[in-house]
């Protein structure tokens, strides 16, 4: 259908995501994304924004089509490892598809949730989930980052430093839950796809996220039960009823700070968090 739409000066969003879903459910997905490229079609599918039109130099369709490709080849093309991770593939393709957009110009973020929510008007569920995937991805190339800057770092700093950073991957993964591996997935293969290879190979980029991921293994995050899965061991009623708690914001500070302490401590049970909450 493409040679029809050249030349107009834009498509109805409900035609441009009829069209791109018949791409992501084609088992030529990748051939189907360069014919986009090869005719020209990038500026139709995504509708002009006047606010960053002079961002457009910097973005490459091949780039996108790269990161669907890395997608494909870890997730493939059925529906079932998709379901593991508890996404569709069709959110997972048009996450992969925007993402690089999204990691590479600081002023499109939210442009992308243009895109998605009002110019293509996805479903609430399902924009709110793409959005929030490319913000999980932003947020674990920093912290893969900071993980391989302190690996190299001094042992007293470095080891106060992964503390904090496994804070903050605890509270990640409990927020997004098994779609962080996604997220992750679509974080490394940005990277690999922006590496300077004079800096950092595509290797090297591999390599410094297994290194990430078995730091995240190593702190108990994922197993025996996935940090998203693990409940409190104290609701805001035991700290009323048996701590001395005020009902109020300061609660669910509390709250906080007791899962907090679950991430750092894995291996402890109740009783070692009821000795830490009446110290």
């Amino acid at each position: 259908n493409a040679p029809k739409v050249i030349g107009q000066s834009s498509i109805s969003p409900e035609r441009v995501v009829k069209e791109l879903d018949q791409v992501f459910v084609s088992p030529n997905v990748l051939h189907s994304l360069e014919l986009i490229k090869e005719i020209d079609l990038a500026p139709l599918v995504f509708p002009p924004v006047h606010e960053v039109s002079h961002c457009w130099n910097r973005i490459d369709v091949s780039h996108n089509i790269q990161v669907v490709k890395k997608i494909l080849e870890e997730f493939g093309l059925s529906e079932e490892k998709y379901q593991a991770i508890q996404v569709t593939k069709r959110v997972a393709l048009y996450t992969a598809f925007l993402s690089i957009v999204h990691h590479s110009v600081p002023e499109t973020p939210p442009f992308t949730r243009y895109w998605i929510k009002d110019a293509w008007r996805f479903q609430k569920n399902e924009a709110t989930q793409i959005v929030d995937l490319m913000e999980y991805s932003v947020k674990l190339k920093g912290f893969v980052n900071s993980f391989h800057a302190t690996s190299s770092a001094s042992s007293s700093s470095s080891a106060n430093e992964q503390d904090r950073l496994e804070l903050h991957v605890g509270r990640l993964l409990k927020e997004a839950g098994a779609q962080w591996a996604l997220a992750l997935s679509l974080a490394r293969a940005i990277e690999q796809i922006q590496a300077d290879p004079s800096l950092e190979s595509p290797e090297m980029v591999s390599d410094k996220y297994q290194m990430f991921l078995a730091f995240v293994k190593d702190k108990g995050l994922l197993e025996p039960i996935p940090i998203w899965k693990v409940e409190l061991f104290f609701s805001g009623t035991d700290l009323i009823k048996n701590f001395g708690a005020k009902p109020g914001k300061q609660l669910g500070v509390y709250l906080e700070k007791i899962f907090d302490w679950q991430i750092l401590n894995p291996g402890k049970d109740k009783e070692d968090c009821r000795a830490w909450v009446t110290q």
